[in-house]
């Protein structure tokens, strides 16, 4: 009986451990113009798609003379943030669900392992 509890109390914390390291965020790169300023610094975020395993990113790069006017950019942030997180699942959920009813889905994603979406967040910061 002690055992049980210990084991679940060690499963527990596994779960907890890997869905907190699963919400942080990890996957972050950033691009710097020069030197990074953090002084006068205005931010405008967009997402980007990103399809079958990040091989394609869907639509145009980041449009920077677009976000940042006449005004230089002084960074871009790429980050897979923990809202990225649930709207990934959502999506992984959606087709598990799609999947039950049709084998030809279920084959080709299933079984193959493949991401065929996730969204990453950009965060252009532009200096004033």
């Amino acid at each position: 009986m002690v055992l049980n509890y210990f084991k679940m109390k060690f499963i527990w914390l596994i779960s907890s451990i890997v869905l907190l390291y699963l919400l942080s965020g990890c996957a972050t790169m950033y691009f710097d113009n020069g030197k990074p300023n953090q002084d006068n610094v205005e931010q405008k975020t967009a997402w980007r798609h990103n399809v079958i395993e990040g091989f394609i990113e869907l639509g145009d790069p980041v449009p920077l003379r677009k976000k940042c006017g006449y005004s230089e950019w002084s960074s871009v942030k790429t980050e897979f943030t923990p809202l990225n997180l649930l709207s990934f699942f959502g999506f992984e959920l959606l087709l598990l669900h799609i999947s039950s009813y049709s084998t030809l889905v279920h084959t080709a994603w299933w079984k193959s392992g493949i991401i065929f979406w996730y969204p990453l967040t950009a965060e252009v910061n532009c200096k004033s």
